[in-house]
């Protein structure tokens, strides 16, 4: 529940901290009073849009500061862990709305700056605000359904996500369906590509050994040439080393110390010996094969033929050409089995379905009845309240039309709510929803804004006590201009204008019980006597 509103510089309030308890608080004031900044200050704390209207004139920002005492229950631990919300569930929760004379404005929840769209997901959970005009919503067919839903608490969000699963599978097998028809080419068509790569005979690091052995042969009458010049000068200096040897031999015998030049002599020996071995081998390997360059030279243009073709990793291609075509192979595989699923979840989302439409007709028929005996006790003894439920195509919300019918006056005939009801009959007709939704809805606070417009002084005693009796099982706040309303609060707030150094500010008073009598009588003109108020 809300335990306090701070409001500072908003419209005419200067500064206004006012505390709220449990059960009815009433809320009054003349016309002009101000009653509209507490109205707004509740708006803008559930991320109502803002503009640089609200800001007190000659101010730079408004502020309004919300403090609540709530549980927090899975919807709102939900948001909070979804956006990374630090909050302690011992404290109390402060919500803020700092509006600049710009008209931009900054949002907080447990003081961290937060979009105002959070504070409007939030809102749903902390606060349920029924406005003058709130009536009309229940000319809307989709608010119908709502209502009807939270008050037979129809397990809808279960049903669409069987229902949201069927559409997925339906989408998958259309698409297949769709890739069917088109594959008898497709898979001609890779076949093809395949057969072409496969006759290739491809080798990985083919084109990388064919190209160098290319590059030899092209250069081999040069290469050749300075391989056969390599050669001679290694065999005419292995023929002098091999003459060195003896000579080193016979003066080693005096000179020990040469021994490691004759070592030396030896190993050039074997060296030279290898270069001409290899050389040897060289000219073997790139001896002139007009054939086999011919082959390299129209392998290779094949293989880069193939790669401008199908692209540069051509075993890649070849291994995803294989699997679309073995997945083309096994597309009645798919289909036939998305069909099996398909069926098993249509049948789980017609029972769903059917389970929400058994559902709505047994509340229907209950919220009927409440809602007319509620009308009756508020001075429309005919009232009658009936709702039709029809069926309609299938879609996310079930296969239902709702529609709410009144009976104003006895003879007449029942007319649908959303074409003919009077201004009256409306907000008696959504003061009698709102308290029979009241133990379904998740807010522990209900603020009516003048819900009681367009109602007579006796039928406003009436909604006085209902108001009364709801705020015992909620905290309920109540913005009223008949004394019979006012009179039924555990609590009372006046709302009035002062002057103060040529300037207007408006002041938000709690009314004791010496106060009250006083604030009732004003509210009747002063005039009527208070007995009138039973």
């Amino acid at each position: 529940m809300i335990k306090s509103l701070l409001l500072k510089n908003l419209i005419l309030v200067e500064e206004a901290l006012v505390s709220f308890d449990s059960g009815l608080t009433v809320i009054t004031g003349e016309t002009g009073a101000g009653k509209t900044a507490l109205v707004e200050a509740i708006r803008l704390i559930l991320g109502e849009r803002a503009d640089a209207s609200k800001v007190r004139k000659g101010c730079e920002k408004a502020l309004i500061q919300a403090s609540l005492d709530i549980t927090l229950s899975p919807p709102i631990r939900a948001l909070f862990e979804e956006t990374g919300l630090a909050t302690s569930p011992d404290e109390d929760l402060i919500l803020s709305r700092e509006i600049n004379v710009s008209g931009k404005s900054r949002s907080f929840i447990a003081g961290q700056m937060v979009p105002a769209s959070l504070l409007q997901k939030l809102a749903p959970h902390l606060i349920d605000f029924i406005g003058q005009h709130a009536q009309v919503s229940l000319k809307s067919s989709e608010s119908q359904r709502e209502l009807l839903d939270l008050f037979a608490e129809t397990d809808l969000a279960s049903f669409q996500e069987l229902w949201e699963r069927e559409k997925q599978l339906e989408s998958e097998i259309r698409l297949l369906e769709e890739k069917k028809k088109t594959s008898d080419q497709r898979e001609a068509l890779l076949e093809e590509h395949l057969n072409e790569l496969n006759q290739a005979n491809l080798t990985k690091g083919e084109d990388e050994a064919l190209f160098e052995e290319y590059t030899l042969l092209a250069n081999s009458q040069e290469l050749l040439s300075t391989a056969h010049q390599i050669l001679a000068q290694s065999e005419e200096a292995i023929e002098k080393s091999t003459s060195i040897s003896p000579l080193l031999d016979s003066i080693v015998k005096y000179s020990p110390d040469l021994s490691e030049v004759q070592k030396m002599a030896k190993e050039a020996h074997l060296q030279l010996t290898e270069i001409a071995a290899q050389m040897q081998s060289f000219q073997a390997k790139v001896e002139s094969d007009p054939s086999r360059l011919e082959f390299l030279e129209e392998r290779l243009k094949l293989l880069e033929h193939l790669k401008k073709k199908y692209g540069k990793d051509l075993f890649h291609v070849q291994e995803e050409m294989q699997k679309e075509l073995a997945s083309i192979d096994s597309l009645d595989e798919t289909i036939e089995a998305l069909s099996k699923q398909l069926d098993s979840a249509k049948e789980k989302t017609t029972l769903a379905c059917q389970a929400i439409s058994s559902k709505r007709k047994e509340k229907g028929l209950e919220l009927g009845k409440i809602l007319s005996k509620s009308l009756q006790e508020l001075n429309i003894p005919a009232a009658e309240v009936t709702i039709a439920i029809t069926p309609t195509p299938r879609s996310r919300l079930g296969e239902d039309s709702i529609c709410f019918f009144l009976r104003a006056n006895l003879g007449e005939k029942p007319v649908p709510v959303k074409e003919s009801s009077s201004g009256g009959e409306l907000s008696r007709l959504l003061f009698s929803v709102k308290v029979a939704l009241a133990e379904k809805s998740s807010p522990q606070t209900m603020v009516f804004d003048e819900i009681d417009a367009n109602v007579g002084g006796e039928t406003a005693t009436i909604i006085g006590k209902r108001l009364k009796e709801l705020g015992t099982a909620r905290q309920v706040l109540c913005i009223t201009h008949f004394p019979q309303v006012a009179r039924q609060g555990n609590h009372h707030l006046r709302v009035h204008k002062e002057e103060r150094g040529n300037r207007t500010i408006c002041r938000i008073d709690p009314v004791n019980e010496s106060d009250k009598e006083a604030e009732l009588l004003r509210m009747l003109g002063g005039q009527t006597p208070l007995t009138t108020l039973a």
